[in-house]
């Protein structure tokens, strides 16, 4: 039996520096979606830290967070049709990664950029 189209395009991005790990949350799609995030951390005070977004159709908001005091982060997305994202690493020196879905077919372009002054 076919189903509906979903009216849900979505995506996650995040941007890691040693500091902060900035997440880009967006929609593509004709229809608002709520994005459900888990953060863990390994602080003083232990444990996830939820936070919930609104994001209209065809639009984007980002967000900024923390990594531990270890530089390590660990954080979940959650969104709507069981949408899931997992990021976790260590906030440190070293090439940016950055990952961007290819809407026309069932790929994941992956981009590795230096900004360094030595090879990695």
């Amino acid at each position: 039996m076919p189903a509906r189209p979903l009216p849900y395009n979505l995506a996650v991005a995040a941007t890691v520096a040693t500091d902060r790990v900035n997440l880009q949350l967006s929609n593509r799609g004709r229809a608002g979606a709520a994005f459900h995030t888990r953060y863990r951390t390994a602080d003083v005070a232990p444990g996830p830290n939820a936070q919930m977004f609104t994001v209209d159709a065809r639009h984007h908001l980002s967000t900024t967070l923390p990594p531990s005091a270890d530089g390590g982060f660990d954080l979940e997305v959650h969104g709507p049709n069981g949408f899931y994202r997992r990021l976790s690493g260590v906030a440190a020196p070293g090439p940016r990664v950055t990952t961007t879905a290819v809407e026309s077919a069932q790929l994941l372009r992956l981009a590795l950029t230096n900004r360094g002054g030595r090879s990695t």
